[in-house]
């Protein structure tokens, strides 16, 4: 069991480095081909949304996206937690803040696991009515959204104020990183 627990250590953390990549490469100066749409095509909640919602997207382009999806899915039904445990950065986000910050187990008065399974219907049901509430609940939407809220111009800003530094030797620049897309 303890060599199960180091493997998926090992594959969040990859997965997460892929992830950051991923969103440096699309917020970059130069945004590469291959974007963060990997990581939502992979996302079990937002390829049901695409699939119940696609009213204006054909037939064929929906079971598309869902296909890349369909994997995910089996894992998930396959083994407990699949997607939150190995693929989700938020879970690996959560995992390293609780080792670093202690994770504190409060007592559980009343059980709400019940309330996951609402909040996925009202998601479904907007869904199938055109409506698209996947982004108030999906990890990989929420974690790309607080990162390019916050993290993303934090650094943008080292990046600038290292950029109006002196050169520290011939040919080194960091004014082609400082002038990378600014978020508001």
């Amino acid at each position: 069991m303890r060599r199960l627990e180091k493997t998926r250590r090992v594959v969040q953390v990859i997965v997460l480095l892929f992830f950051l990549g991923l969103l440096a490469s699309a917020i970059g100066p130069r945004a590469f081909a291959v974007s963060l749409h990997l990581f939502l095509q992979l996302d079990p909640l937002v390829a049901l949304n695409v699939l119940l919602s696609a009213q204006g997207l054909g037939f064929a382009a929906a079971l598309g996206i869902v296909l890349f999806a369909l994997p995910v899915i089996a894992l998930g039904l396959l083994t407990e937690r699949a997607f939150c445990g190995w693929l989700c950065p938020l879970g690996t986000v959560i995992d390293i803040s609780d080792r670093l910050f202690g994770a504190r187990r409060a007592k559980r008065i009343v059980s709400v696991t019940w309330l996951k399974y609402c909040a996925l219907a009202v998601v479904l049901v907007g869904a199938a009515a055109g409506l698209s509430l996947a982004f108030l609940v999906d990890p990989i939407v929420l974690l790309t959204r607080s990162l390019t809220l916050a993290a993303v111009p934090a650094s943008q800003a080292v990046v600038k104020r290292l950029a109006d530094l002196p050169a520290v030797g011939p040919g080194f620049s960091l004014s082609a990183y400082a002038g990378a897309p600014q978020f508001a």
